[in-house]
């Protein structure tokens, strides 16, 4: 087996976070080179946020995998199998004052399946996205209230959801909450498979709660 790792991390400027990563695995033995194909994943990354002014903070990722789940199984079969998948993400948040807070997160992702045998083959690919917004409005500095949309979709399928939640916090780094979700539903499924309903949540920085 070849094994492969290099990664890297590192400010391009006070504001401007990059990050790397990059591994790869190959399979030496001849007899499962057909079967057990390269397995890889790149990841990067930029972050930003200004460290004198904290207003607006912006993250960019992307993704690239292959054969992410390799199994040895098919062998026996004389098959082979590979999975391709590609992720980009954004996502940011922008606190004009004190008692807004609001947030946006696109993600795109294209996955591609393909499985060949000795007398057929079969090719798959989709490609999904996510689109994410959400604000929230502080009414004090123990209260604060927030809505949220969410919606997915790719290939002839879309699903969208909303939440709406109050939030108090205990202690300045401690945060209770609790909402209503609803939309997301599943015609495939006779819209049985639902995220509708209420919820409780809680959220707290604990490198801070806990000295």
């Amino acid at each position: 087996n070849t094994v492969f790792d290099l990664s890297a991390l590192g400010r391009l400027t006070p504001s401007l976070t990059v990050l790397g990563d990059y591994r790869l695995a190959h399979a030496a033995n001849q007899r499962l080179s057909r079967t057990v194909g390269t397995t890889s994943l790149l990841k990067l990354g930029l972050a930003y946020r200004n460290p004198e002014n904290d207003r607006v903070n912006a993250l960019l990722r992307y993704s690239h995998r292959l054969n992410p789940n390799s199994l040895p199984s098919s062998t026996n079969l004389a098959t082979s199998t590979e999975t391709e998948e590609h992720l980009l993400s954004a996502e940011a948040i922008w606190t004009p004052n004190w008692r807004w807070e609001l947030y946006g997160k696109y993600a795109l992702r294209n996955s591609r399946t393909d499985i060949s045998a000795a007398s057929s083959g079969f090719s798959s690919s989709s490609t999904t996205q996510l689109a994410q917004a959400r604000a929230t409005y502080r009414l004090g500095y123990q209260w604060d209230v927030g809505g949220e949309a969410r919606w997915l979709g790719g290939g002839g399928f879309n699903e969208t959801g909303y939440s709406f939640e109050a939030g108090y916090y205990p202690l300045p780094d401690l945060r209770l909450s609790a909402g209503y979700s609803g939309g997301a539903t599943d015609t495939d499924f006779c819209e049985n498979r639902s995220a509708s309903g209420f919820y409780i949540g809680s959220t707290a920085k604990l490198c801070v709660l806990l000295n």
